[in-house]
């Protein structure tokens, strides 16, 4: 089967130290997983006061991409938890996607949000495009 991923990691300001730590192991854990059983198709974000796309699909899972992503690592010290606009995001890589089926999003995150209608308004879009939303509790 084929699927398409995406990794949505929380880095605002509750993420700080500790759970941060467990979400990059947990995101090194599923990229793994994901490349072990030849899921090659799979982007990655991370979301706080904005959204930094680290891979797209199109990408190699590589130096480069993990520069970005140690280089864009330091939780916002200020602002607020836009999962939403994460979520909006991540719906727009996986439309891009050449996989039209078997389409996942994992949010790594605390649980805390600041957005409120917006986020139940994602994760309803996500429902309607048949994006099937895992939310894994880090900590």
């Amino acid at each position: 089967r084929t699927y398409s991923c995406c990794i949505a990691v929380d880095v605002s300001p509750s993420m700080a130290e500790h759970l941060l730590d467990c979400a990059m192991e947990t995101l090194v854990m599923l990229v793994e997983g994901l490349k072990e059983v030849g899921v090659d198709q799979f982007s990655v974000l991370l979301f706080g006061e904005t959204v930094h796309v680290i891979k797209t699909e199109a990408m190699e899972w590589g130096p480069a991409c993990v520069l970005s992503l140690l280089s864009s690592l330091q939780p916002d010290k200020h602002g607020c938890t836009r999962d939403a606009d994460g979520i909006e995001v991540a719906l727009q890589l996986l439309q891009e996607s050449s996989v039209n089926s078997n389409q996942k999003l994992f949010v790594l995150t605390d649980g805390h949000t600041s957005c409120g209608m917006p986020l139940i308004r994602a994760l309803k879009q996500a429902q309607d495009s048949q994006v099937e939303v895992i939310a894994f509790g880090v900590g």
